[in-house]
């Protein structure tokens, strides 16, 4: 069994594992072995999680399809948490199975009228799938020993008005306050249990409502807990060994990146790393604090380092290449001729006027091309055809 704290002061590391890693006793194990490991060096883990492998896409499912589809959906989702439940030892009934009847009452509700209420039955909806993993982690850590204190994310991780964002994407793509707390940061001090488990992807509000953090809402979970709580670092682990010089599945020659900048991070994220979301990135930044990618399936192996680069040493010069998908393009085409003042102002302003961020890939006297992130704006196709007619 694991000691519980001393009076000692320690300090915490935020563990977040992604579906993947979840998705198979073997990966459990492993999971097990970086907790005693971490607790055996002093440190109080704060574990955050994702859905289950495969989950998330099945609440899509819920929400999209049509309604004779619901019932096969919800008991496909049943038997693969009630599956790995047997697989991991744990008694399924008290872990999982208050929350998968939540699940199944939220599936049945009529969400409402108006995008509002549509975005806020989503969010409900797709946070079931870390309210499921966590619960099932909770029984799980019980079983094997690990003194465990399960809490819920929404009642830590506070959504804030994004600026030009619609009241529909708020509940779907928020935003944190996550500015350094002792006051947050003693209160978890004071927690018995060495290690605290929560959610990823989920924010809420004092009225109690979910609120999503948009695509990798896990990670950036992870980062906004580090940053509140000062912890010494926060760890990624996921299904690939860290951040690589290009893809390793297209680029066999590809070489593991021990070590990067925050800033050159940043931007392989924003063009494409699938390791690591970019809004992840910039509270650990702020806050000095050290993140680490690491492999579950081989968790002794060093994996990549995000830290403050040393100018001294820094060295320049190209250190990967990264591509996107899911992007949408926007070619603009007029008269070379016709060049009014203000011209790319006006276009700019259409996008804000919709809630639609661009990039700008080019401009030229003839030819304007942006893209638009889908991925990154969950409701962005619906408002697609109303900027074209704008513009």
């Amino acid at each position: 069994m694991q000691t519980q704290p001393d009076s000692t002061p320690h300090s915490w590391k935020v563990l977040k594992f992604g579906g993947s890693s979840l998705a198979t006793p073997e990966r459990w194990d492993r999971i097990g072995r970086i907790l005693s490991h971490n607790l055996a060096e002093g440190a109080r883990p704060l574990v955050v999680l994702s859905a289950v492998g495969g989950t998330t896409d099945d609440l899509e499912r819920l929400l999209e399809g049509p309604a004779g589809d619901r019932d096969g959906i919800l008991a496909r989702i049943r038997e693969r948490h009630v599956t790995l439940a047997d697989a991991l030892g744990v008694e399924r009934r008290e872990a999982i199975h208050r929350q998968l009847e939540d699940l199944a009452d939220l599936a049945q509700r009529d969400p409402g009228e108006g995008e509002v209420a549509a975005a806020r039955h989503r969010a409900r909806i797709l946070s079931q799938g870390e309210l499921l993993s966590t619960r099932l982690a909770e029984a799980w850590m019980q079983a094997r020993d690990f003194p465990v204190r399960w809490f819920d994310a929404r009642t830590v991780l506070t959504a804030l008005p994004v600026p030009d964002a619609t009241e529909a994407g708020r509940y779907l793509s928020a935003e944190c306050d996550y500015s350094h707390s002792p006051a947050m940061r003693r209160s978890f001090d004071e927690v018995p249990e060495n290690v605290l488990l929560t959610q990823g992807f989920l924010a809420g509000d004092a009225d109690g409502e979910t609120y999503l953090l948009g695509r990798g809402g896990s990670d950036t979970a992870a980062s906004y807990l580090a940053a509140i709580l000062n912890a010494e670092d926060v760890e990624i682990w996921t299904d690939v060994p860290g951040l690589f010089t290009a893809n390793p599945r297209t680029v066999p020659e590809a070489r593991l990146i021990r070590r990067l900048g925050y800033d050159e991070a940043e931007t392989l994220a924003s063009m494409g790393a699938a390791a690591l979301h970019p809004r992840s990135l910039r509270p650990v930044r702020e806050a000095g604090i050290p993140m680490r990618i690491g492999w579950t399936d081989h968790p002794e192996l060093q994996g990549t380092w995000i830290v403050s680069e040393d100018p001294e040493t820094h060295v320049p010069g190209v250190k990967a290449i990264s591509s996107r998908r899911g992007l949408f393009l926007l070619s603009t085409r007029r008269d070379a001729e016709w060049q009014p003042v203000g011209f790319m102002a006006d276009v700019a302003e259409c996008f804000r006027r919709h809630h639609l961020p661009m990039d700008l890939l080019s401009s030229s006297p003839s030819d304007i091309r942006a893209t638009i992130d889908f991925a990154a704006n969950p409701d962005a196709e619906d408002r697609l055809p109303d900027l074209l007619e704008d513009l």
